[in-house]
């Protein structure tokens, strides 16, 4: 029985061979600051930057993969928290919420900068006789590669999320 063989065939592998992560690899330190509002107890208002310099950490170059190149990465964000009134009706106790950010990524795919940016908003109903918030969420992302789209991407997003704010760790003081 013979076996068919082609002598002109390559590996199917990005990188061939093994590849050591020892000294090969960093990951970058992260900066951020941000600015945060609050008034009269009912609206809260945030505004964030955070920069990591990719640029600086230290990957190993897989072979034959040299379109793809890492830039620094920055990412500005900013949202918005309403409570009509935190001891009215069961309307003015529930919290809207709206946000938005603007992420340039690390990856860069020739000249092409990978960025991404999104809205969201969301409503926080709190549970009868508990501090207990009952979270639903919405938001939409774009990402795209700028100036030549080669790669473009919608997402939506939809969250259910429940925050226990009890005291379930305090101890009842005895009379």
């Amino acid at each position: 029985m013979k076996y068919l063989q082609n002598s002109s065939a390559t590996p199917d592998t990005i990188a061939p061979g093994v590849v050591s992560l020892k000294n090969n690899f960093s990951l970058p330190s992260s900066w951020g600051f941000g600015v945060a509002y609050d008034f009269n107890n009912r609206l809260h208002a945030e505004l964030d930057f955070t920069y990591q310099p990719w640029k600086k950490a230290k990957y190993a170059q897989i072979e034959n993969f040299s379109a793809t190149r890492i830039d620094d990465r920055w990412k500005v964000a900013v949202g918005a928290s309403y409570q009509p009134d935190p001891r009215g009706s069961y309307f003015k106790r529930m919290s809207y919420r709206a946000g938005a950010f603007y992420n340039r990524d690390y990856i860069m795919v020739g000249d092409n900068h990978v960025r991404d940016y999104g809205i969201s908003c969301g409503v926080g109903f709190p549970a009868h006789s508990s501090k207990t918030i009952i979270n639903l969420g919405f938001e939409y992302k774009q990402r795209q590669a700028t100036p030549n789209p080669l790669l473009k991407e919608n997402y939506f997003n939809l969250t259910l999320g429940v925050n226990f704010n009890g005291t379930w760790f305090y101890r009842n003081k005895l009379k």
